[in-house]
């Protein structure tokens, strides 16, 4: 048998073997706080690439007044995600962010990027939603970051558009809660973020906690398509810096 007649029995032999339908959960449909992936109790492993842009046309202020900016960022990225179940009631994350940037300012116009900081997420189920009646599932949701990106501190550009992370380790710990009811779905989490000190540029830096949360809530059609909606919020306490 030849190389070529091989490798197409392998093939035929593999896709006869393969299920004919897959499903999988729309990472939109219910976004997590850490990484825009989970896996649904069937499901062992799953890969998604997630585009973001943005645009920044101004600030607002310490005192809540917007400032607007002729000039402006735009900044587009390409996250990598990937989730695996390494237990019946636990799953791992992963997500690799790759950030380009836009800069434009006092006539300067300037383009950079790279690698971003790299997340790593876990997700515990505690109680699964509809093994009792009435009662939610509960998760604990477990986070971190790590300074893989270039931190605006150590740019090598002059207006700094090759900046992609903060430059600091980063925690975070958190609860989920979740319930189906019939096709509807519906999950709220929140968490609460910590980033290490840091050095930059002689100045020692401290950061207050951050406080995360969202909402999310959907409907399934036909147990192939998820249409849903969810809001975000965050708050970022005032840094301590020191000479």
């Amino acid at each position: 048998m030849s190389v070529k007649t091989s490798l197409a029995f392998v093939l035929a032999l593999a896709g006869a073997l393969s299920p004919a339908r897959a499903l999988a959960q729309a990472c939109c449909a219910a976004p997590s706080l850490v990484i825009p992936s989970r896996l649904q109790r069937h499901e062992s492993y799953g890969v998604g690439l997630q585009l973001r842009g943005r645009g920044v046309f101004g600030a607002f202020g310490a005192d809540g007044a917007y400032a607007g900016a002729s000039d402006g960022d735009v900044e587009t990225a390409q996250e990598l995600f990937a989730s695996a179940r390494i237990l019946s009631r636990a799953q791992v994350a992963l997500l690799v962010p790759f950030i380009e940037t836009r800069r434009r300012a006092m006539g300067l116009s300037e383009t950079g990027g790279g690698l971003g900081d790299v997340r790593v997420a876990g997700h515990v189920e505690l109680t699964r939603a509809g093994e009792r009646a009435y009662v939610p599932g509960f998760s604990l949701l477990l986070g971190a970051s790590l300074p893989t990106g270039t931190a605006p501190d150590q740019s090598a550009l002059l207006l700094a558009s090759d900046a992609t992370g903060t430059g600091a380790w980063e925690g975070s710990v958190g609860l989920e809660v979740d319930q189906r009811f019939e096709s509807i779905f519906v999950t709220v989490a929140g968490a609460v973020a910590q980033r290490l000190p840091r050095d930059a540029g002689g100045i020692h830096q401290s950061f207050a906690p951050r406080l995360l949360a969202i909402a999310s809530g959907g409907v399934v059609l036909q147990h192939d398509l998820a249409v849903g909606a969810f809001v975000s919020a965050l708050h970022q306490g005032a840094a301590r810096d020191a000479a």
